[in-house]
């Protein structure tokens, strides 16, 4: 964290991850999901795929914004062959003993990875600075002393690689290699470690806008590359292909607030704003993936399934991530909605979002701009806002320095008689001002607020992204920003 922690003379974090909350006795590590990996049987250490164990730090019932994984090759079993009785499993409990019992029977301890939310930064008085949240990802290796740093697996050292001609040279050359290309598009390629980073920053929101989500393109241009047409439509679809194969370029695409297993909420009674499925969109196209690998696996194919492009994984519903170019392999949004980039500030990567061709409904987007963003010190990034949308005469557009990614249209109940759900939010400048002052996000939350209509939702897939779908009552959800809710956020803590 001291080492990512960007030196501006006028501009500190407002908020940082703390060491002694990992160490401090109030704190508990809650099971929160065990992923199966089939689909990473080609490793050479394991034959077998993987076993994920994913844990999330809870400080007084409450959890923090932070993930630990540990990772397990499967063993084969007495036969010598791979078991393929395995699932993954979502759960809200610690671990029993049964799973102490099936790790030591079937598993070998291998790494962990970790990511937590180590920066928040607010936006300047001036606002042309996006408010951001970065997320420190790391990987260590296990070996006989316990756990050491080790290169993240297919994330570029763009500072290491930019500064050294030669090594620049020779990863052009390996990028260019017939055999890595096909390894590239099924997946399965492994970036050699000397042009590998020991640690990466995912940054949100606007993540699909930022560098950091696109270390390639931080690193080479495209007619740096020849691509074999017969995998790549273009070098820009190679470039995108390795991206989202980084830790940063996944973290930062289709997670909800950087995370992609959330968990569920740790208290039995039911809170008020909880997220509301413990999974984010991007691990449930995964998962839908694995199956598919898994099925064809278990049929007694060694065919992988092919991993699919980024934006080939939507199906072009509200929200879904679509293509503005011919750049890239991707799909047409629904009847009703148009490709739309203007609202998340990556024109110049050829990407939007599936929205309703008029935007003049509760929650829409408008607040149009580009983020200028900063190689090495992202904090130096600039979002220039175009002048905000009008959402209607009896509406205002919450902006996105307020905290809301690309604006959102806020109608008063009073004002809309439609069946989206009314909900207590808080007053922007009221709200801003009290949590600056006291840290305490629920009771500002509680003494400021008025109600507006808002998107209704039953999962996060519903709402656009940088959105997530919120729990507002047992029997109401609606899309809202996930950076404010308690165990996604530094405050408070």
């Amino acid at each position: 964290i001291r080492y990512h922690r960007y030196q501006n003379e006028n501009l500190r974090p407002h908020h940082e991850f703390k060491a002694v909350w990992l160490r401090s006795a109030l704190n508990d590590f809650s099971l929160t999901g065990i992923v199966y990996r089939p689909d990473l049987r080609w490793k050479q250490k394991s034959p077998c795929g993987e076993m994920r164990f994913l844990f999330r730090p809870k400080r007084a019932e409450e959890f923090l914004p932070a993930s630990f994984m540990l990772i397990y090759n499967i063993k084969k079993n007495k036969s010598k062959k791979c078991s393929k009785s395995f699932t993954s499993i979502i759960i809200e409990n610690q671990m029993n003993a049964n799973y102490q019992d099936f790790i030591s029977q079937n598993l070998t301890l291998d790494r962990l990875e970790i990511n937590l939310l180590a920066f928040v930064w607010k936006a300047t008085k001036e606002k042309t600075f996006t408010p951001q949240n970065h997320y420190l990802l790391l990987e260590l290796q296990k070996n006989n002393l316990g756990f050491a740093v080790k290169k993240l697996t297919n994330q570029p050292d763009t500072i290491k690689i930019r500064a050294d001609k030669e090594l620049k040279t020779s990863f052009v050359k390996w990028l260019n290699n017939d055999h890595v290309q096909k390894q590239i598009k099924s997946g399965t390629v492994t970036m050699p470690d000397k042009y590998l980073a020991e640690s990466a920053m995912a940054i949100t929101p606007f993540s699909l806008s930022r560098l950091a989500s696109h270390p390639l393109n931080s690193t080479l241009k495209p007619d740096d590359l020849i691509v074999d047409k017969t995998l790549f439509e273009s070098s820009s679809h190679l470039m995108d292909r390795v991206n989202s194969l980084s830790c940063s370029g996944c973290h930062g695409r289709h997670s909800v607030a950087g995370f992609h297993v959330i968990g569920s909420n740790p208290t039995e009674e039911f809170p008020r704003f909880s997220i509301n499925s413990p999974t984010s969109p991007g691990f449930k196209i995964r998962e839908k993936f694995r199956h598919a690998d898994f099925n064809q696996w278990s049929s007694g194919s060694n065919h992988k399934v092919e991993y699919p492009d980024f934006i080939q994984r939507n199906e072009g519903k509200f929200g879904d991530i679509c293509t503005t170019t011919s750049q890239f392999p991707g799909n047409n949004c629904q009847a009703g909605l148009a490709c739309n980039p203007n609202y998340i500030g990556s024109k110049h990567i050829g990407v939007g979002y599936c929205l309703p061709e008029k935007l003049n409904y509760n929650a829409a987007p408008c607040d149009s701009g580009s983020i200028y963003d900063a190689f090495i010190d992202p904090t130096k990034a600039i979002f220039k806002s175009a002048a905000l949308d009008f959402c209607g005469p009896k509406s205002i557009c919450a902006p996105t320095t307020a905290g809301f990614p690309g604006g959102q249209c806020a109608t008063a109940c009073s004002n809309d008689d439609s069946d989206d759900p009314c909900i207590a939010t808080p007053l922007l400048g009221p709200f801003s001002e009290c949590v600056t002052r006291t840290n305490d996000i629920r009771d500002c939350a509680r003494k400021h607020n008025t109600s507006v209509k808002m998107r209704p939702c039953s999962s996060h897939s519903d709402c656009r992204i940088e959105y997530a779908c919120v729990d507002y009552d047992k029997d109401t959800s609606f899309c809202a920003p996930p950076y404010v809710l308690p165990g996604l956020n530094l405050e408070r803590k």
